[in-house]
């Protein structure tokens, strides 16, 4: 084979344990920028197995030499002389090659993922070249380990009777079955076992062992969006990224799909196990490169203590699941400590399920109205509806406890017609008593969407209540116009016909594609609360929100933050040129006997407004300022 070398021997002599072991036979292939380079990556990886490597300096070699034999790895630098090594991954998957790879190179924490996703098993940094043969041994492992789990039982019985003999044969069984195939992280079993282990010893010890149990947020639509393949590439990276914030001493397992569990097993107190909590919770902040788009992913978490919270493993891990559902249910993207107030059992969520059915007929649902606030004159432009459900044992529920059950059981759409109707309702009211046209957003659900007679719902409910049309905000999540692109832009065209004002939710969590977002006829973008909450303190959340309100402006759409709680992040969205924001800074959510007199109260500001306004132009040419039309 032309551009190919044949550079090294086999050297066959190894005493790890003091005495001669049969070591691993391997034959890689090196893509290096020369010879010489690949010699010495070589040679630190004969200390370890028995290697006999194919050196090559360029893609079109590597690719052709893959064609002609076959090899256990590919070793290649993180730059080669054709390009960096992401080039060759990707040529290599398009082959359907099961080839570990391998990528040495001064490598950057940010590129780790986007390698990781395209196929590299491990990155060995050249301060650490020492580290390649294992790596290699590793690497090899791991692929034999792939290729048996693919074969159907019959086949994996002639696998064992192949290496009969071999203690690490049943070494490999063993980790399989305790182990998760998608992430290599332990499975249920074993990790209740390591956290018995733990608290036998903390109760010993005096010291205090911690449960943080994790969540992605919204990843059902990162699977809708990406298919299951990205989707899986995200759960692999952020059990990569947990795997590498944890001690030596605790372990992170997967519990199945995206709910991951971390046993914190050796802290200094309930302080020490909250902070390196919010540690891993962080790490999966930054973005996630998945096919050329990088993506965001948050997690919800919640965490227990003992002693404290719980004394046994099974309690310890479910007062930390009760507490992830709190974190869900308080605005996702957060951390949240147990404590005995919370309420989240298998068995009540199946009991609220039940009673979402009557919630209607048994007039439980109420509307709560939060007013959205001009930046500049800090005036009322309008309210969100917000729906609450009043239940008769556990009091006040939010959404985002029962709307998720609303959706599995179908009754999303009838509880959503509810919401849409009695919106228009209101606001026939607020007219009747004086009240200037007030703009209501009102949110809509992904399912809600997928009804054919959305769009004859919605105007029947406005003619009914004889209102106009622009009145009503049609609130849309970034992921639910995702999910069918056409369909999307159809819907948004016939509502903006009809005259409705249409609002993106949640948006800048990573999914919306710029080519996609000026065909949307689209009013109002509302930046997700995640970017909000740090925006005066983390640099990359003002970048965020900065490129958010600079693409807005240029689209002629209104930009509104949420969850605007302190006066430093209302300062910073100033000066970042939001338009809109709402939060508990100016005022909660509020029943419609306790908003009813704001909106008075603007309308008698305007009324005053509007008469020195009328007194001015007596005395002045220039006329009254222009503000914000008020809606």
């Amino acid at each position: 084979m032309r551009g190919a070398r044949l550079i090294s021997a086999f050297d066959d002599t190894i005493d790890p344990h003091g005495g001669p072991a049969p070591r691993h036979h391997v034959h890689a292939l090196f893509v290096a920028r020369d010879d010489a380079q690949a010699m010495r990556w070589a040679d630190a990886a004969r200390d370890t197995l028995i290697l006999q490597a194919t050196c090559v300096t360029n893609v079109d070699e590597a690719l052709a030499a893959i064609a002609e034999r076959r090899f256990d790895a590919i070793v290649a630098a993180h730059e080669t002389s054709a390009g960096p090594v992401r080039l060759l991954l990707r040529s290599i998957a398009a082959l359907e090659e099961e080839l570990p790879a391998i990528v040495v190179g001064p490598l950057e924490a940010d590129e780790l993922p986007e390698l990781f996703a395209l196929g590299a098993l491990d990155v060995v940094r050249l301060a650490e070249i020492d580290r390649l043969g294992p790596a290699l041994l590793r690497a090899v492992r791991f692929a034999t380990i792939s290729r048996a789990l693919r074969q159907a039982r019959e086949e994996v019985h002639v696998l064992r009777s192949a290496v009969t003999g071999e203690r690490e044969t049943a070494g490999r069984i063993a980790h399989l079955a305790t182990h998760d195939v998608l992430t290599d992280l332990p499975h249920r079993p074993l990790f209740e076992q390591r956290v018995s282990a733990a608290l036998t010893l903390a109760q010993k010890t005096g010291r205090h062992t911690g449960v943080v149990f994790l969540d992605i947020d919204r990843f059902k639509s990162v699977n809708e969006l990406a298919g299951h393949d990205g989707g899986d590439e995200v759960i692999r990276s952020i059990a990569y990224r947990m795997r590498r914030a944890i001690g030596e001493n605790d372990i992170v397992s997967r519990f199945g799909g995206d709910e991951f569990v971390v046993l914190l097993a050796d802290a200094d107190s309930p302080e020490d196990v909250r902070v390196r909590a919010e540690e891993i919770v962080a790490t999966a902040r930054p973005p996630l490169h998945l096919n050329d788009r990088e993506i965001y992913v948050t997690v919800s978490a919640g965490v227990s203590v003992s002693p404290g919270n719980a004394d046994e493993s099974a309690t310890l891990i479910a007062t930390a699941e009760t507490a992830m559902y709190e974190a869900k249910r308080m605005g996702r993207n957060m951390l949240r400590p147990y404590t005995t107030s919370m309420v989240g059992s298998p068995t009540e969520r199946q009991s609220l399920q039940r009673d979402l059915h009557h919630a209607i007929e048994r007039e439980e649902l109420e509307l709560y109205y939060q007013p959205m606030y001009d930046i500049e004159s800090r005036t009322i432009t309008g309210v969100e509806a917000l729906l609450r459900w009043r239940h008769p044992v556990h009091g006040i529920v939010l959404p985002d406890r029962f709307i998720p059950m609303a959706e599995e059981s179908g009754a999303i759409e009838p509880i959503g017609d509810w919401v849409i109707g009695r919106a228009c309702e209101q606001m026939r009211d607020w007219k009747d008593a004086g009240i200037a046209s007030v703009r209501v957003s009102v949110n809509v659900s992904a399912r809600q969407l997928e009804s054919p007679d959305l769009l004859d719902r919605m105007y029947a409910h406005v003619q009914r209540c004889m209102i106009e049309p622009s009145s009503l905000e049609i609130e849309l999540t970034e992921t639910a116009i995702m999910r069918d692109v056409p369909a999307a832009i159809r819907l948004l065209c016939d509502l903006k016909e009809i005259g409705f004002r249409v609002s993106i939710d949640d948006f800048g969590t990573g999914y919306t594609s710029l080519r996609f977002l000026k065909r949307f006829p689209v009013d109002v973008l509302k930046i997700d609360r995640s970017f909000i909450r740090d925006v005066a303190t983390g640099v990359f959340d003002g970048a965020v929100v900065r490129a958010v309100t600079t693409l807005a402006r240029g689209l002629g759409v209104v930009t509104i933050a949420e969850g605007v709680e302190a006066q430093a992040q209302f300062d910073r969205l100033r000066d970042l040129e939001c338009d809109e924001v709402q939060g508990f800074l100016f005022s909660r959510p509020l029943r419609v006997q306790d908003c009813t007199p704001l909106l008075i109260g603007r309308e008698r500001a305007a009324q005053r407004g509007s008469d020195r306004d009328s007194t001015n132009s007596n005395r002045s040419r220039r006329g009254s300022s222009v503000g914000r039309a008020q809606v």
